[in-house]
């Protein structure tokens, strides 16, 4: 029964706090498709620039999202792909490694 009590009380304050903790964004943001159809996303446009920093996970063989975010907003782009097939496609792939770090560590813990 406290259990519940607690609960219902972190959710009360979760709920009141939120408005407070979270930046409100444009209802109206605009939206683009960056990357190929087999590996791209769409994201709101609206909120990155060149001082934001991208993660990126799972690269695959098909960087072109990546690629894409630092051609579009020449932001610092993060991504991570352990698979001997990423790393291997990332070592062919001619990209300005100033600003795409590709990171392969397996991280075991």
């Amino acid at each position: 029964m406290l259990w519940r009590i607690c609960r219902k009380v972190h959710k009360m304050v979760i709920h009141a706090a939120l408005p407070f903790m979270v930046r409100p964004q444009s209802v109206n943001l605009q939206l683009k498709r960056l990357g190929t159809d087999y590996g791209g996303w769409t994201i709101p446009i609206d909120v990155l620039n060149a001082k934001s920093i991208c993660y990126c996970v799972g690269v695959g063989e098909d960087a072109s999202f990546d690629l894409a975010l630092l051609e579009q907003f020449r932001c610092a782009v993060i991504s991570f792909d352990p698979t001997p097939k990423a790393i291997a496609y990332m070592e062919r792939l001619q990209y300005d490694r100033s600003k795409l770090r590709f990171l392969a560590h397996r991280y075991l813990g």
